[in-house]
């Protein structure tokens, strides 16, 4: 209810929706190139070769493949009509959010934008992670050599990561059972009481 009230996934008419119906990739790339909003593709190349022009999907593919959400077949095409596997779900959905989370920690730095293509993956988990920061300036200085002593504070930021995810993946050490109360020493009997002697009658 919620995708089809917020225009993620549209029904398939008569008012149906289809739950168990399979999905195509082509749907697939069109879900996420909305969920984008939809921009604009004008300029954009893509070398699938399978993907014309005029489809219900083509911009949606193109977007795609040029925002790494697809790369398309060993063989070059897209196959936009096959069935899509949970996998290949899994790779669409980790390029879409990956790209966007990129960009965003990128942003963080004032020079983000100096960073290689090739670095942009690693520098981000790394800022995420804690396991690098920028400078007082608010660089992350992508050319900047490494000193000794940050060398020194990125590896102990990783063995602190590590240790927490260590410890937070540890289960809780089950609680100690409490001491037995020892049993109390029962009462000894008291002594019974004596009779008393009777008194002698005094001599008259």
């Amino acid at each position: 209810i919620w995708a089809a009230e917020n225009k993620i996934v549209a029904g398939i008419g008569d008012g149906k929706f289809a739950p168990a119906l399979t999905t195509a990739r082509a749907m697939v790339a069109e879900v996420l190139y909305e969920a984008e909003g939809a921009p604009s593709v004008e300029g954009m190349t893509c070398p699938l070769t399978d993907i014309k022009a005029g489809e219900w999907y083509t911009d949606a593919v193109i977007w795609a493949y040029n925002a790494g959400v697809v790369a398309g077949r060993s063989d070059g095409t897209f196959c936009p009509d096959d069935t899509i596997t949970r996998q290949e779900m899994a790779v669409m959905l980790y390029g879409w959010l990956g790209g966007e989370q990129i960009q965003y920690t990128l942003a963080q730095f004032a020079d983000g934008a100096d960073v290689a293509p090739w670095a942009q993956e690693a520098v981000a988990y790394c800022y995420l992670a804690g396991l690098m920061v920028g400078n007082d300036a608010g660089c992350f200085d992508p050319l900047g050599s490494l000193e000794r002593a940050q060398l020194a504070q990125v590896f102990c930021s990783f063995y602190e990561v590590a240790l927490n995810l260590v410890l937070n993946a540890a289960p809780d050490a089950p609680e100690q059972p409490s001491t037995p109360e020892q049993p109390s020493t029962p009462e000894q009997p008291s002594t019974p009481e004596q009779p008393s002697m009777p008194e002698l009658p005094t001599a008259a």
